[in-house]
């Protein structure tokens, strides 16, 4: 037996690769299509709602490589009244300022291939099912690229 879901989800990423387009910051709309081969002989069942929260960990997020060079975490901006918490982040010889709230750090570069084997991870930790049973396609209609596990 095999289920899947899709989710489009928004986000912005910064990638270190060296002289690489990428390396500015932008975003990308895309979908993340969720597929899982069950047991048809188990009770096995892969709930909906956690796939849908593990993939909108990402949504509307800026993703980032916790392993470059984040110049200085809890700094505070005073933007009128309101103080903001932002982390500054720099990428080759650029300088960001993102609000906290809106940041995912990561382990490594926000690439197609690398967060396609991040939501295996992660899906397989909280539905306990086996990694290899679960298949994950980032699809960029935009840019008519499918990248999948």
């Amino acid at each position: 037996m095999k289920i899947q879901k899709e989710i489009p989800i928004s986000c912005v990423r910064v990638l270190d690769l060296g002289n690489f387009i990428c390396n500015k910051i932008h975003g990308h709309n895309f979908k993340v299509q969720v597929n899982i081969a069950l047991d048809e002989w188990t009770d096995t069942v892969a709930d909906f709602n956690v796939i849908k929260e593990v993939v909108n960990e990402l949504n509307h997020k800026i993703l980032l490589n916790k392993q470059n060079q984040v110049v200085k975490d809890d700094v505070f901006l005073l933007a009128g009244d309101k103080s903001i918490d932002v982390l500054i982040y720099k990428v080759q010889e650029k300088y960001y300022a993102f609000p906290r709230e809106d940041i995912v750090l990561l382990p490594f570069e926000p690439t197609y291939e690398n967060l396609i084997v991040y939501l295996q991870q992660k899906l397989s930790e909280k539905l306990s099912i086996c990694r290899q049973d679960i298949n994950i396609k980032i699809i960029n209609e935009q840019e008519s690229i499918q990248i999948y596990s």
